[in-house]
């Protein structure tokens, strides 16, 4: 893992960036796992008066408008250069959380469908721009190689957490427990939101070595622009003489025929005749 090269040569700045990652993927698995999934069902049933059915299709409908204000927000992010922007993405993820928090702290009090009806729109809104604001943080803090062991701690962690704490499936002790959580990162990133710091300058610049995929590829331009004038030169020598070794041999005394001096070609004319 490039995670243990980063710790051995003591670059603690990237190491904070693996840290961030693995805590917001976490705590939004952990939320979805738990609040969301298990606390709605409760907050349906036993509060609003709903039937399973019309909990389970008010669900549906949560992950369908999940689905599409998660990826007209990616397309947005992508457009307007968000996605390379990671003060950008901390200041939506601090408007995300915030409407979190307060959601979760007025989950307790819906008690009529329609409350909850609203409840479940406000929260696929901001859920659909929480998904690609959260999984964007890849290109800035985890290499490529480390992607898949990172994303299997993130899992491991969150089923972890959720199983770890004893609390009845109840909509209010998972309030309490949510809410209290998510306080003190609300302040981190409110702060990280309106200053700036070295550190997060250093991880922001990090997307330009994460961000390249495994199985893309640099355009020219790119790689002109990444690289020195010694290894331009030097590629430009190797291209040229790897395309004049794969040239035929009768190719080759054409060439130099055709390259022969003026006089040269004088003296053979006059030794014909």
């Amino acid at each position: 893992m490039k995670l243990f090269e980063f710790v051995r040569q003591r670059q603690w700045i990237p190491v904070t960036g693996y840290l961030i990652y693995i805590s917001a993927l976490a705590a939004g698995y952990y939320y979805n796992l738990t609040f969301v999934q298990l606390g709605l069902i409760d907050l349906g049933t036993r509060l609003a008066g709903m039937r399973s059915r019309e909990v389970s299709m008010a669900m549906a409908a949560l992950a369908l408008l999940t689905l599409v204000v998660a990826v007209a927000s990616g397309v947005l992010m992508d457009r307007r250069g968000w996605s390379t922007d990671l003060y950008v993405k901390f200041r939506l993820l601090f408007c995300v959380l915030a409407v979190q928090l307060v959601l979760t702290v007025a989950a307790p009090a819906v008690s009529t469908p329609e409350q909850f009806l609203l409840w479940v729109v406000v929260c696929s809104t901001t859920l659909g721009l929480g998904i690609p604001v959260t999984f964007s943080f890849t290109i800035d803090f985890v290499p490529v190689r480390d992607r898949g062991y990172v994303a299997a701690i993130v899992a491991g962690l969150s089923f972890f957490v959720a199983a770890l704490y004893p609390i009845e499936w109840r909509i209010e002790e998972f309030s309490t427990v949510v809410a209290v959580a998510m306080a003190p990162a609300l302040l981190v990133l409110g702060v990280l939101s309106v200053r700036r710091f070295a550190v997060v300058d250093v991880l922001a610049r990090q997307h330009e070595q994460f961000g390249t995929g495994r199985f893309c590829r640099p355009t020219l331009a790119a790689r002109i622009a990444t690289s020195s004038p010694a290894d331009s030169l030097v590629r430009r020598l190797t291209r040229s003489s790897l395309a004049h070794s794969r040239r035929s041999p009768l190719t080759l005394v054409r060439d130099d025929r055709q390259r022969a001096p003026p006089q040269r070609q004088c003296e053979a004319r006059d030794t014909r005749r």
